[in-house]
């Protein structure tokens, strides 16, 4: 599996409500590449098992220069609360 394959599937599995998948999948896809979106992904994943450590991914996702242009329109409220 690729990390854009990993990475979508975590996106999807997160849709479906399953945090814990999702989580499995966005840390494999890290793996391949640490890219901001993938660490907006898996903090999101994170937010819903624990917060605390949501945070940190999505603070990492701000150092890397993730920007509202590459997330998905359904997450772009997420992204600007979780961006402050």
């Amino acid at each position: 599996l690729t990390g854009e394959l990993l990475d979508t599937r975590a996106r999807i599995r997160l849709a479906a409500k399953q945090p814990s998948l999702a989580i499995a999948d966005a840390g494999e896809a890290l793996k391949h590449e640490k890219t901001a979106l993938r660490y907006f992904h898996m903090g999101m994943a994170m937010k819903e098992m624990k917060p605390s450590d949501g945070a940190m991914y999505f603070k990492e996702a701000k150092q890397r220069g993730l920007t509202t242009r590459q997330v998905h329109p359904a997450d772009v409220s997420l992204f600007q609360e979780s961006m402050k």
